[in-house]
């Protein structure tokens, strides 16, 4: 097997026809490798360096890269689900999630930080929360009418986003669907407590607000901002879309998961490696 290093934003790795793609980082890396392995007979395994690590937390990728290493010696193959957002940009590719929002304006409008603990995303997020307006919104999912005045939406392909907030906790990235998660004022209360939660430490708090799973969502943006993982789209100074179009490709990569300990003693592997 042939190995070399190559940043992730530089498509010309694809070029050497690797056997295998190791994405060593956090969320940023792993989404940007599994975007460029669509369409691409190359499977991935995902190595976890970053901070947030939501995507590989989903996974249940929670040991060290020395064990995630050794347990691709005899891997566990599922196929992974992306997303794609169509709109005035054309069709792009999502690994984590799509929305309006508090966290598209989050990410909009707050200004970078060298710090990107948990602590200090809660944070924001929480300032933000206060101040944040719930906005009229056309949706539909899957066909169903869902339009509202929302607080977020968001349709995730993953459990978490940002500073690990596990919006939709039993989010499935091998299910064919998106989990589509709708927070109107009433749920504010309820977010507000699950994020001081989080930030107090207590990572085992979990967050109760409607979420539906489904396999399109449409949403009016009529010249809104979106968010598409880490990037904003439709935003100041791009070219104004009227709709945002989520659809899933369903099991787009293969992925490589490393086989628990566990499971190489009495069969038994965890349940997102589990086919």
């Amino acid at each position: 097997m042939r190995a070399s290093l190559s940043p992730a934003q530089d498509p010309a790795w694809l070029d050497r026809k690797p056997d295998l793609a190791v994405a060593a980082g956090g969320d940023g890396t792993v989404a940007a490798t599994v975007r460029a392995l669509v369409g691409r007979n190359v499977p991935l395994a995902i190595v976890r360096l970053g901070t947030a690590n939501n995507i590989a937390l989903t996974l249940g990728l929670d040991g060290s890269p020395e064990e995630l290493l050794e347990g691709l010696r005899h891997p566990i193959r599922r196929r992974l689900d992306v997303g794609i957002a169509g709109g005035a940009w054309g069709e792009r590719l999502f690994v984590e999630s799509a929305g309006v929002g508090l966290f598209q304006h989050v990410l909009e409008h707050e200004a970078s930080s060298a710090d990107k603990s948990q602590e200090r995303g809660l944070g924001v997020l929480l300032d933000e929360l206060r101040r944040h307006r719930p906005r009229a919104w056309s949706i539909t999912v899957d066909g169903a009418d869902r339009s509202g005045e929302y607080l977020l939406v968001e349709a995730m392909n993953i459990a978490s986003l940002g500073p690990r907030v596990r919006l939709a906790p039993d989010a499935d990235p091998f299910d064919g669907a998106l989990d589509v998660v709708l927070v109107r004022e009433r749920d504010r209360r309820a977010l507000t407590s699950y994020l001081a939660a989080l930030r107090a430490g207590d990572h085992g708090a979990r967050l109760e607000v409607p979420t539906e799973r489904a396999r399109h969502v449409h949403v009016r943006l009529a010249g809104a901002s979106a968010r598409l993982d880490d990037d904003i789209v439709s935003g100041p100074g791009q070219p104004p879309s009227e709709h945002l179009d989520l659809r899933v490709l369903a099991g787009a990569v293969e992925l490589w998961l490393p086989r628990p300990r566990r499971a190489r003693r009495d069969g038994s592997p965890r349940s997102r490696a589990s086919p």
